[in-house]
């Protein structure tokens, strides 16, 4: 059986491991060392008001501490993206409710992008993915409560929107707002989500904080040649709602795709594309139930047609999706299946697809052409999380 914690477990090892290879060896890292401190409080936001017994919650208290680097503008990411703070953040800490929802922690890479700056003052969009491991997840005997994590292990984002003050040549003070998002990707029930809003301050401390050349060109190169993708990923997702039924099997799903591109502006590329999609869920309940008598590994397949954007950060990259469902037969059967209602806003969550992923190149793609990655990624429909997916590509 396909093991989900398996797959984040190896993918982000295999993206720490690059990260401190790319901080240790590659130029593009060359910059400031900093190690940040801070306290988030807030709360966990009730995001299923239907459910009676939603666990009650204190304000959360969580820890975060982050080693990162200034980069230069070595590279040409780096300057179209207004030479960014990169680093990589340990995250955990109580989340209001002990007995319920128990306490969290979390391994973030991340990136501070600038949106204003002046002699002291400057103020910071941060974006995260990574991952966490909740203790206390739902158990249908001993936390029946917790409808917001089915699982140990989760995928973990965060986007912080803050405030920075020099406070000397060494220090400055920080302080914000972070928004923080839990969820296994439907690869176990329940899985509401856990949704938090904080406010944040702590301090950052610079190791070796020297003039950092900055490097600048005049103009940013861009390639106008067309690009194409082709990957092909495995992926596990629970046949039912985000409530249930608990304790079901997973299921793998076969997932490829090919997409077509056009570098757009200096940060990435804009694509359009075709994905086919196999659920083996579904062909086990079409036999199941007797629900086609031909055709039934067809039936249990989607095809999408796709525009995607993929924003370029080195070797790193993040890719946002969205997507129309051109075929799709078993979804009606679906919804029927997992006990929810046919209604209008069943059919638009069956016609609109969306995916978010992680991308490693291995090869330096200011360098080479053509390219091959490795992604993690989450597929939804219409924000609805549906399965999480390793994939490998190929860029030509």
């Amino acid at each position: 059986m396909f093991k989900v914690r398996s797959l984040f477990t190896t993918f982000f090892t295999f993206i720490l491991f690059i990260v401190s290879a790319q901080e240790n060896n590659n130029s593009e890292f060359k910059g400031a060392n900093f190690i940040s401190f801070r306290l988030h409080t807030g709360k966990v936001i009730n995001n299923y008001i239907y459910f009676d017994s939603f666990p009650a919650r204190n304000p959360s208290a969580l820890i975060e501490i982050k080693f990162g680097k200034q980069t230069n503008g070595s590279k040409n990411w780096q300057q179209a993206y207004g030479f960014p703070q990169v680093g990589i953040s340990a995250i955990g800490g109580y989340l209001g409710n002990n007995r319920q929802l128990g306490y969290m922690a979390g391994i973030l890479p991340n990136v501070a992008l600038n949106t204003a700056n002046k002699k002291k003052w400057s103020m910071k969009v941060r974006l995260g993915l990574g991952f966490a491991y909740f203790n206390k997840p739902f158990d249908s005997l001993t936390n029946p409560h917790n409808i917001l994590i089915g699982s140990h292990i989760t995928a973990l984002a965060m986007a912080d929107f803050y405030f920075k003050r020099s406070l000397s040549k060494k220090l400055d003070f920080e302080f914000g707002l972070s928004i923080i998002h839990a969820s296994n990707g439907h690869t176990g029930l329940p899985n509401v989500g856990l949704n938090m809003v904080n406010i944040n301050a702590g301090l950052k401390y610079y190791l070796n904080k020297q003039a950092v050349e900055f490097y600048k060109k005049d103009k940013i190169p861009i390639n106008k040649n067309l690009i194409y993708h082709i990957r092909f990923g495995l992926g596990t997702h629970k046949f039912g709602n985000e409530l249930g039924p608990v304790n079901s099997p997973s299921y793998k799903v076969f997932d490829a795709a090919f997409y077509i591109g056009l570098p757009l502006g200096s940060l990435g590329s804009a694509y359009a594309g075709i994905a086919y999609k196999y659920y083996s869920s579904f062909y086990e309940k079409i036999i199941e139930e007797n629900i086609y008598d031909e055709k039934q590994k067809l039936k249990s397949s989607v095809i999408t047609i796709l525009l995607a954007y993929e924003f370029e950060m080195g070797q790193m990259s993040l890719l946002a999706e969205g997507g129309i469902n051109i075929y799709s037969p078993f979804w009606q059967d679906y919804v029927q299946l997992i006990g929810d209602q046919w209604s209008f806003g069943k059919k638009i969550e069956g016609l609109l697809s969306s995916r978010l992923g992680l991308q490693y190149y291995f090869l330096d793609k200011e360098k080479f052409d053509k390219n091959i990655y490795l992604g993690l990624y989450i597929k939804a429909n219409f924000g609805s999380a549906d399965f999480v997916s390793l994939s490998t590509g190929f860029k030509f």
